[in-house]
């Protein structure tokens, strides 16, 4: 058995034995304040999880009902969250299905996404610059929003949220995916250098090196994208 299938078959152990025991609860809050349970685990019921369709459709399913659910009010529910979405994707669910990492931007579940993201095999999302520039508006917001009284009510999550978001943007950097918006570009930068001072200088000798060796059309256009894979 390979490492990866390994981790796959250990990774959807441990869910299914999360399924049976969490006491995990999920609630969507809806109009007039009913609060309905999400029954994340049922995905999992009444399933062959032998058979890799079925498989492959309860990890999506209970990824969905988590980002439908209302978003964490506690440090500790957003770990457990966090957690959960880890072993979904190492089991084996598709980091790429349009829905995931788009609607985990949308509904500010950033742990979500950053977990999205730094699964081996994601590719950028078809509206990266529209996620980039939802993400630089909530960098200004949740700065923002630790100045304000209310921070006080919540500085724990707060401060996991900030920090989420500027590892979200530096993961996508490091991947390659950059905003085609040069403001959107300038505002995310300082976030990068922020983590990486010799970010952007090492990405420009990277590309010249490429430059230098490419010698095929198709070389020379992988070089001007900062594409690192293309062998020479």
């Amino acid at each position: 058995m390979t490492i990866g299938k390994r981790k796959k078959t250990q990774s959807l152990k441990k869910l299914l034995d999360i399924v049976g025991n969490s006491p995990l609860q999920l609630y969507r809050t809806r109009e007039g304040g009913m609060r309905k349970t999400l029954p994340w685990q049922e995905s999992f019921y009444f399933r062959n999880l032998k058979k890799k369709d079925e498989q492959q459709d309860a990890l999506f399913e209970s990824a969905v009902i988590i980002l439908l659910a209302d978003y964490p009010k506690t440090v500790e529910q957003m770990q457990k969250e966090r957690e959960l979405i880890r072993l979904i994707l190492d089991a084996g669910c598709n980091p790429n299905h349009p829905i995931l990492f788009d609607d985990s931007v949308a509904r500010k579940k950033i742990y979500a996404a950053l977990e999205i993201a730094k699964t081996d095999g994601f590719v950028a999302p078809k509206k990266l610059n529209a996620i980039f520039a939802d993400l630089a508006d909530g960098l200004h917001f949740y700065s923002q929003w630790e100045r304000s009284a209310h921070f006080k009510k919540q500085p724990d999550l707060t401060k996991l949220v900030m920090k989420d978001l500027k590892d979200l943007v530096y993961i996508l950097y490091q991947k390659g995916m950059y905003p085609t918006n040069p403001k959107v570009f300038e505002k995310l930068a300082p976030v990068v250098l922020e983590k990486e001072p010799e970010f952007f200088n090492k990405r420009k000798e990277q590309v010249l090196s490429q430059m230098k060796r490419a010698k095929t059309p198709i070389q020379i256009y992988n070089a001007i994208m900062g594409r690192r894979k293309e062998k020479n």
